[in-house]
């Protein structure tokens, strides 16, 4: 797993240089144009945009990653463009890809909590689960985001994974605190529940072993 982890890291620094280079190249392209011309392939990435938030509204994933990738190509200055390219990316389970545009998206404060929640989400697709609790951990903090009570849940959920049961209980909790969804509140109190069970089978087990050891002892 580490070594995939690597590898992954290392395609992402591979395709973050190429989109670099790429974006660079546009912009030069952009500014090299007369003011009139730059209006229309403006005008031509925000209708190609809207197409492609219509179609991945509707589920259309791939349309939309498409369109939103002309979008970004004919006018690599709106930034917004960059960050739906990335969230469409996530929708199609291209993880590593995603992360990569997530990443040259601009930190605006009106996406950059959601940014991070995307990340974290690839992330933890990608088994890379020490990255993905660092980010949703930032978004879980901010109680009056939306998001919040669902990165909590998947906190809960890594570390129930990592058997750390006690470190889980608590980003549980603070869903049931904080949802408004009843669904996500009955998922956070399953899981609770078998963490009280887990406890109690952990301490049991520790318990026969210790009276065991005991007896060999003796």
């Amino acid at each position: 797993m580490a070594v995939q982890a690597a590898k992954r890291q290392l395609d992402r620094i591979r395709l973050e240089q190429i989109e670099r280079q790429k974006t660079d190249e546009r912009e030069k392209q952009l500014k090299a144009m007369s003011e009139k011309q730059r209006e229309i392939r403006q005008k031509q990435a925000e209708e190609i945009a809207k197409e492609a938030l219509e179609d991945y509204q509707n589920g259309r994933f791939k349309e939309a990653e498409e369109k939103f990738h002309k979008s970004v190509e004919l006018n690599p200055n709106e930034t917004s463009y960059y960050f739906r390219f990335g969230v469409t990316l996530y929708r199609n389970e291209k993880f590593n890809e995603s992360l990569v545009i997530l990443k040259l998206t601009p930190e605006a404060p009106d996406i950059l909590l959601e940014k991070k929640y995307y990340m974290a989400l690839c992330h933890m697709r990608l088994n890379e689960l020490d990255l993905a609790l660092s980010y949703l951990k930032e978004v879980g903090q901010v109680k009056d985001s939306p998001l919040a009570p669902s990165a909590l849940f998947y906190q809960g959920i890594i570390l129930y994974g990592k058997e750390d049961y006690e470190s889980a209980k608590l980003p549980f909790e603070q869903v049931i605190d904080t949802s408004s969804d009843p669904k996500l509140d009955q998922q956070a109190e399953e899981y609770l529940d078998r963490i009280v069970i887990l406890v109690q089978q952990k301490k049991a087990m520790a318990k026969k072993i210790f009276v065991n050891e005991r007896r060999g002892r003796r």
